[in-house]
């Protein structure tokens, strides 16, 4: 029986075998494969990090949660930690790292985020990357539960994939997407009281990463990037700034981008 558009996220996320732990909800733009999701997280928390000043007295609460790349990262820095995603394969990756780490002030839940519902308020509250697999209704649903997770300092970061020009509906087998505007983000939030502060693209994202992933070069390469990290990722972000400079392309086919876009109240 075929899903309707909007349960097909649930499908596809809730079906990843065969995915590699390290790649399960992260797709590297330059298609780096491995090294790119190491190159990908360590600038983007980098930039996250610029935008959040973390504190060890604050709560945070991460909405798609994925594979736990931002538990490990950011939970050593706050007192709490809360993650919710509704992949069951991401959250089995995500506990297995939890565990290993030793991070004891980590909490995740199974739950489709625009129904998790908190008595708690929150710091930071993180939307990793999911707010374009909500329809419409359902983001709307999940602003009013966030809005009452809210205090008055609390600081809303949505990472999401937009379209620069247009609203774009993605539909790709059991990939559907929704890839909204800035402007459109922006009216969603202050619909909630919160008003867009910040925006700028997440990171870089790497230039002619493609032979990365040849079984080869990958083996060789991938050793050598991580023992030599974050040097090898510098050495990586240049030359790609250099290909940018000497044959400039279009991100992602021209019109999308991976953004951080900061909300605050005013």
């Amino acid at each position: 029986m075929k899903m309707s558009r909007h349960e097909n996220p649930f499908r596809f996320w809730n079906n990843l075998q065969g995915v590699p732990p390290p790649l399960i909800g992260v797709h590297g733009m330059g298609g780096g494969g491995l090294i790119e999701v190491w190159y990908r997280h360590y600038f983007e928390f980098r930039h996250l990090k610029r935008i959040c000043r973390f504190r060890a007295d604050m709560n945070v609460l991460e909405l798609g949660c994925g594979n736990g790349r931002w538990a490990l990262s950011i939970a050593p820095r706050v007192k709490d930690y809360i993650g919710v995603d509704f992949s069951d394969s991401a959250l089995q990756v995500a506990r297995k790292q939890v565990e290993k780490n030793k991070l004891k002030n980590v909490l995740l839940i199974e739950k489709n985020i625009a129904e998790f519902i908190s008595t708690d308020t929150y710091d930071l509250i993180y939307l990793s990357g999911v707010s374009q697999y909500l329809t419409d209704k359902e983001f709307t649903r999940m602003l009013g539960h966030v809005r009452r997770c809210c205090h008055a300092a609390t600081v809303i970061v949505d990472r999401s994939t937009v379209n620069l020009k247009r609203r774009e509906i993605m539909e790709n087998g059991d990939y559907w997407a929704i890839f909204r505007t800035p402007d459109e983000l922006e009216r969603l939030l202050k619909t909630v009281g919160f008003a867009l502060t910040y925006r700028k693209r997440s990171y870089r994202f790497l230039r002619g990463a493609k032979f990365l992933t040849r079984r080869r070069a990958n083996k060789i390469l991938a050793k050598l990037v991580y023992w030599t990290r974050p040097l090898s990722f510098h050495l990586l972000r240049l030359l790609t700034i250099l290909a940018d400079a000497w044959k400039p392309v279009a991100f992602e086919g021209g019109d999308r981008s991976h953004d951080f876009l900061v909300f605050k109240q005013p």
